[in-house]
C-alpha cells in the first residue's frame, strides 16, 4: 500500500503518509475509510496529509471530485496538505478542490507545523499525546 494512516491526538487526527505512487483508487480507498470514521464520529475531524515523499499523486480534477467526498462531510474539519514545497500542481488543485468544495485546505511544511496550526483552528484538540507521529 502506497500510503499509512496513523489517528492522533485521541483519534480526532488522522495522519496520513504517501510514500509512493497514489492513484485514484487508493484514493477512494482513504476516501471509504475517511467517510466511515466522520459518520460515527462526536468530534470534527481533522487530516494531516504528508505527501512530501509522494513520487505521483492524481491529478485529473473530475477524478480527485469524485474521490473526495469527505471533505464535504459536515464534520470534516482542516485538511493539512504536509509538504516543504509542493508542486505548483498540487497547490493549484487544492485550492480549486478546497474553493468548490468549501474545505479548509492548507499547506504547511512539516507535521509539527500542521499539529500547531491545528491546535490554533480548533481549541477543542488533546494537547498531549504521546503517539504524536
Amino acid at each position: 500500500m502506497p500510503y499509512a494512516e496513523h489517528l492522533i491526538l485521541q483519534g480526532r487526527v488522522i495522519h496520513i503518509t504517501v510514500n509512493d505512487e497514489l492513484t485514484l483508487e487508493d484514493t477512494q480507498r482513504a476516501n471509504d475509510d475517511m467517510l466511515q470514521r466522520l459518520n460515527v464520529s462526536p468530534y470534527r475531524l481533522h487530516m494531516l496529509l504528508d505527501i512530501a515523499a509522494a513520487r505521483q499523486v492524481p491529478t485529473h480534477l473530475k477524478d480527485i471530485w469524485s474521490v473526495t467526498e469527505y471533505l464535504r462531510h459536515r464534520r470534516m474539519g482542516c485538511l493539512m496538505v504536509v509538504h516543504p514545497q509542493p508542486p505548483p500542481t498540487v497547490q493549484m488543485l487544492a485550492r480549486v478542490l478546497a474553493r468548490s468544495q468549501s474545505a479548509n485546505v492548507r499547506f504547511v511544511a512539516s507535521v509539527a507545523e500542521g499539529l500547531r496550526a491545528l491546535h490554533q483552528i480548533d481549541p477543542t484538540l488533546p494537547q498531549d499525546d504521546s503517539r504524536l507521529v
